[in-house]
C-alpha cells in the first residue's frame, strides 16, 4: 500500500480544479393514466393497482422487513399522485401474487409470524360487502396483510388473531383501482448505445444541475455524498478525486460506472447505491431538454439527488415537479487523472486499524469480547499509537478481508454481533467486507448478524470496539476506520506497540516526619519481568495487588526538601521502563487522624471524645479547638488534641476546627464534621445501568450478582441496578399495552415468565445477603431517538414494540411514556435520562 494513500485518508480528499468538456445532453415524456376503483372479486384481472387503506395509505415498496408506505391524493373516488405505489397483481388459480413497485413480490415471513420478505408467493384474498379487498396467507401462513397504524404506516402481514377485530386499528381492507395508461414515472426508451453520450473508458462527473451536486464515490452512511461543483460555461471546478468515474460499456446497450474498482449499483431492497452491489447495470433515458436520467435495468430505480438529505439515491417513480432530482449531465475529464486512493489495503499490508471517533486504533482484547483502544496520534499520514496497539497483516479470503496480529491471531466476530475479539485460526468469523464510509471505511463482520439477518459493523463505543447495527445512525464517525502504517521510531513487539509506561497514582502533600504512601500501575502489555524503586537514593520494598504496586517511605526519612522517587524495570519482552516523579518534602505541621470520623455517626454516644493528632507541631506550639463556632477546652499533649463534653450534646450536625500555631509562626488549620446521634440523611454509592445477556450484556444475571456478592468492602460499593432493555422482553406484535406497567395481570405469558425471572432472581439475592443492594429496573429504548430511559419500581414492564409508545411522529411515543409515568399507580416508580446526545436521542432537545 502506498504511504501518500494513507495521508490522502486521513487529511480528507483534495480537491481537484480540472477542466471537462460538457457533453451532450437529450427527453421526458409526459405520462398520463387513468385509476379505476374495482369493487368485487370478477373485476380483480392481472394487472396494476394502487391498494389504498381508509387511513389514505398504500403499499410502497419492501424495505427490510416492512413495506412502506405512501399517501395518495384523493378526492372522492378519484386518485392522483400515485408514486411509488402502483403493483402489479398477478391472478393464478391458487391465488395472487402481490409485486411491489421495485419489482419484488413479498410473501409472509412464514407461519403465524408478523412480518414480510420477497418471495414467489400466491395470497388469498376476499371482498366484504364494501368492496374492499382483503389479503391473506395460505395454509400455515395465519397472517393478514395490514398497516401498523400510529408507527409511520408501514405494511406487513400480521398474525390474525391480532388483526381480527381489528382492536389496535391495523387497517387491512384495501380499496383497489387498476391502472389504465401510462403512469407518471414512465419515460421514453432507453438510448440506443451508438447515440449515448459517453464511451467506454471515459473519466466522467455526473452532475446535477438543478442543485449544483455531482455524484460521489463517498458516502454518508449509506448514501452517496453529492460535492458542491461550479458550472462555467462547460467548465466544472471544485470536484474531487471521488467523484471521478470510469465508463465501462456492457456491450448490451447498459452501462456501469466504476469508482476506485467498484461499481456503483443497488440491492434487491432499499433505495441506496452501494458500491459493490451487484445490480450494476444502468440504462441511460434521455430528455429533451438535454439531460438524462440513469435507470437500474434490475431495480427499475432512477439516480436522484436528494437535496434535503444533501445525498444520493435509487428512486423508482419520477413524478411532475420532481424531475429536476432525476435530470443528470455528463461532464468528461480531458488529461491524466491519478486513480483515486481511498486507503483500501492490500495483502500482506501492516497498518492498525485507525478509528475517526476514538482517535485510536484497535488494542488489546478485554475480558468481555471487546477490543480495547489505543490513543494514537497521526503524523504525515502515519500512526504513531499508544502502548498496545495491534499491529495487523491484511489477508485475503476471496472477497473479504483479515486482519491476522502476530501475537492475538485473526480479529473476529459472531453471533449477534454485540462482541469483537481475537482467535487464533481463521475461520468466517475473521472475514469482513469492507465499504467505502466518508474518508474511510466501515469493517462489516461476515457471520455476527443480529437476528440471524441483520448485519453488523465494527464500531467504537464507550471506550472499546465490537460490531452493532448501523441503523438509523446519527454518528458515522463511530463506524469510519482508516488502515494506516505506523511510523518509524514506533517500537512494535510482535505485531504489538510495546512502550510499557509507568504511571503514579495521586502524589500527596509530603510533610517532614510524616510517612508518606507511594502507587503506582505499570502499563505492560506482555507483563513485568522486573521491577525496582527508590526514594532519595534509598531502595523500596514493593507490594503488588490486582496490578497496582505501592511502597510506603517511613516519617523518619521524610527530611525537608526535594525528594525523587524513581521506578525501572523490564517487561517479559526484555523491554526497559522507567517513571521518575519528585516530591517537595515540607517543613509545616499537620493534623490527622480526628475522631469522630468525618462524616461518621455517634449513634447512642452523646458524649463522643472530640481529637485530632498533630504532626511536626515542634516545640510548645499553641493548639486551639472550636465546636460549632465555641471555644472549648481542649487538652493537647503527647502530640494530640481532645476535648469531651461534660453533658450530652443535642442529636445533630457537628462542626470542629483545629488550629495549630508552631513556634517559629508556621501554622495549620483542619474543619471536619460528624453527626451525634443518626443521621437523617445517608449517601450511598453505587451504579444505576448495567445490562446483562436478558438483553444485549455480555455476562449473565446470575454472574454479574456473584461478582457483586465478592465485592471487597474497599469497594465501597451500596447499590447496583440492573436495566436491561424492555423491548427483550415482550415481543413485536404481542407487546404488552402501556397500563401492563403497574398492572402485571395485562402482561402477555411470554413476557411476564421473562419478567418474573429477572425480578425474581434479583429478589432472591438481596434475600440472601444485606451488603450490597441490588436493584432490577429497565431501560425503555426508543430506536433511532428519541432516547433511552431507565425506569424504577415498577410492577411490570413495557417496551418499543407496544405501537402507542413506539409512535415517532411528533415524539408522540415519548409523550405517551410520560404520560404513563405520570399515572397514580405509578408514583413510586423513579425514571432517569440515559446518554443524552446524537448517538441516541436528546429526549426532543428535552
Amino acid at each position: 500500500m502506498k504511504r501518500s494513500l494513507k495521508s490522502r485518508v486521513f487529511s480528507g480528499l483534495l480537491a481537484l480544479v480540472m477542466i471537462l468538456t460538457m457533453l451532450p445532453m437529450g427527453t421526458l415524456a409526459e405520462g398520463t393514466a387513468t385509476y379505476t376503483k374495482i369493487s368485487t372479486a370478477e373485476e380483480l384481472t392481472s394487472g396494476k393497482y394502487v391498494m389504498i387503506t381508509n387511513t389514505g395509505y398504500a403499499p410502497g415498496g419492501l424495505e427490510g422487513n416492512w413495506i412502506s408506505a405512501v399517501q395518495p391524493t384523493m378526492s372522492g373516488d378519484q386518485l392522483t399522485d400515485p408514486a411509488g405505489a402502483v403493483w402489479d397483481i398477478t391472478v393464478t388459480d391458487g391465488g395472487v401474487k402481490l409485486t411491489d413497485s421495485n419489482g419484488v413480490t413479498v410473501a409472509p415471513k412464514g407461519g403465524p409470524t408478523n412480518g414480510i420478505q420477497s418471495g414467489d408467493y400466491a395470497w388469498t384474498f376476499s371482498v366484504n360487502e364494501n368492496g374492499e379487498f382483503s389479503f391473506l396467507g395460505q395454509g400455515d401462513d395465519t397472517v393478514t396483510l395490514a398497516s401498523n397504524k400510529g408507527s409511520e404506516n408501514k405494511f406487513r402481514g400480521y398474525k390474525n388473531a391480532t388483526v381480527s377485530g381489528n382492536p389496535n386499528g391495523y387497517p387491512y381492507e384495501f380499496t383497489l383501482f387498476r391502472v389504465e395508461g401510462e403512469t407518471g414515472g414512465e419515460v421514453t426508451d432507453p438510448t440506443e448505445p451508438g447515440n449515448a453520450p459517453i464511451a467506454d473508458g471515459d473519466q466522467i462527473v455526473i452532475y446535477n444541475p438543478a442543485y449544483g451536486k455531482a455524484l460521489s464515490g463517498s458516502y454518508d452512511g449509506f448514501y452517496n455524498q453529492g460535492t458542491a461543483v461550479t458550472i462555467s460555461g462547460e467548465t466544472v471546478t471544485g470536484f474531487t478525486d471521488a467523484d471521478v468515474w470510469t465508463v465501462i460499456d456492457n456491450g448490451d446497450g447498459t452501462w456501469s460506472f466504476s469508482y476506485n474498482g467498484q461499481n456503483i449499483g443497488m440491492g434487491d431492497s432499499y433505495t441506496s447505491m452501494p458500491l459493490g452491489e451487484k445490480n450494476d447495470k444502468w440504462e441511460l433515458v434521455e430528455n429533451e431538454d438535454g439531460t438524462y436520467y440513469i435507470k437500474n435495468t434490475v431495480r427499475n430505480a432512477y439516480m436522484e439527488y436528494q437535496d434535503n438529505y444533501g445525498t444520493w439515491s435509487g428512486y423508482h417513480t419520477i413524478n411532475a415537479g420532481s424531475e429536476g432530482m432525476f435530470a443528470l449531465k455528463f461532464f468528461k475529464v480531458e488529461g491524466e487523472i491519478t486513480p483515486p486512493e481511498t486507503g483500501m489495503p492490500e495483502a500482506g499490508d501492516q497498518v492498525v486499524l485507525y478509528n475517526h471517533s476514538a482517535e485510536g486504533v484497535l488494542a488489546l482484547q478485554s475480558d468481555s469480547q471487546t477490543i480495547l483502544n489505543a490513543p494514537t496520534t497521526v503524523e504525515n499520514g502515519l500512526a504513531v499509537p499508544g502502548n498496545g496497539g495491534v499491529v495487523f497483516t491484511v489477508e485475503k479470503n476471496g472477497e473479504y478481508y483479515r486482519f491476522r496480529n502476530e501475537t492475538f491471531g485473526y480479529l473476529c466476530s459472531n453471533g449477534t454481533g454485540n462482541n469483537a475479539f481475537y482467535a487464533t485460526e481463521a475461520s468466517n468469523d475473521a472475514d469482513w467486507t469492507l465499504a467505502v464510509q466518508g474518508t474511510g471505511y466501515t469493517l462489516e463482520s461476515r457471520t455476527a448478524k443480529f437476528n440471524g439477518k441483520y448485519s453488523q459493523f465494527l464500531e467504537y463505543y464507550a471506550g472499546d470496539y465490537k460490531t452493532y447495527s448501523m441503523y438509523n445512525v446519527t454518528d458515522y464517525d463511530i463506524y469510519t476506520f482508516s488502515f494506516l502504517e505506523v511510523a518509524e521510531g514506533v517500537n512494535v513487539v510482535d505485531g504489538v506497540v510495546n512502550n510499557p509506561t509507568v504511571t503514579f497514582g495521586t502524589m500527596q502533600d509530603a510533610v517532614v516526619n510524616v510517612e508518606y504512601s507511594v502507587s503506582l500501575t505499570v502499563d505492560a502489555t506482555f507483563g513485568i519481568k522486573t521491577i525496582e524503586a527508590t526514594y532519595g537514593g534509598k531502595k523500596a520494598t514493593l507490594s503488588n495487588e490486582n496490578t497496582t504496586y505501592t511502597f510506603t517511605i517511613p516519617a523518619q526519612d521524610m527530611v525537608p526538601g526535594e525528594m525523587t522517587i524513581t521506578v525501572t524495570g523490564t517487561d517479559n519482552k526484555d523491554t526497559a521502563f522507567s517513571g521518575e516523579v519528585k516530591v517537595e518534602v515540607l517543613d509545616e505541621p499537620v493534623i490527622t487522624k480526628v475522631t469522630p470520623a468525618s462524616g461518621s455517626e455517634t449513634l447512642d454516644n452523646k458524649r463522643p471524645t472530640i481529637s485530632a493528632e498533630i504532626v511536626n507541631a515542634g516545640e510548645n506550639p499553641t493548639v486551639t479547638m472550636t465546636v460549632d463556632g465555641k471555644d472549648v477546652k481542649a487538652v493537647y499533649e503527647n502530640g494530640k488534641v481532645s476535648y469531651t463534653p461534660a453533658a450530652d450534646m443535642a442529636d445533630g450536625r457537628v462542626t470542629v476546627t483545629v488550629k495549630v500555631a508552631r513556634a517559629d509562626g508556621k501554622t495549620a488549620e483542619k474543619s471536619w464534621s460528624f453527626t451525634v446521634g443518626k443521621a437523617q440523611f445517608q449517601l450511598y454509592f453505587g451504579q444505576l445501568h448495567s445490562h446483562t445477556t436478558y438483553s444485549d450484556g455480555s455476562g449473565s444475571l446470575e454472574s454479574a450478582l456473584e461478582y457483586v456478592k465478592n465485592l471487597e468492602d474497599s469497594a465501597n460499593v451500596d447499590f447496583v441496578a440492573f436495566t436491561d432493555h424492555s423491548n427483550y422482553f415482550d415481543k413485536s406484535g404481542d407487546a404488552n399495552p402501556e397500563a401492563a406497567l403497574y398492572d402485571v395481570s395485562l402482561m402477555t405469558a411470554y413476557s411476564k415468565e421473562l419478567w418474573d425471572a429477572y425480578k425474581g432472581a434479583i429478589a432472591a439475592f438481596n434475600e440472601s445477603q444485606s451488603d450490597v443492594i441490588a436493584i432490577g429496573g429497565f431501560e425503555m429504548t426508543w430506536s433511532g431517538g428519541p432516547g433511552h430511559i431507565n425506569t424504577f419500581n415498577t410492577a411490570g414492564i413495557v417496551s418499543r414494540n407496544n405501537t402507542v409508545l413506539n409512535n415517532k411522529t411528533s415524539d408522540a411515543g415519548l409523550k405517551a411514556y410520560y404520560d404513563l409515568l405520570s399515572n397514580s399507580a405509578l408514583a413510586d416508580s423513579i425514571s432517569q435520562f440515559n446518554h443524552p446526545g446524537s448517538t441516541f436521542g436528546t429526549f426532543a432537545d428535552f
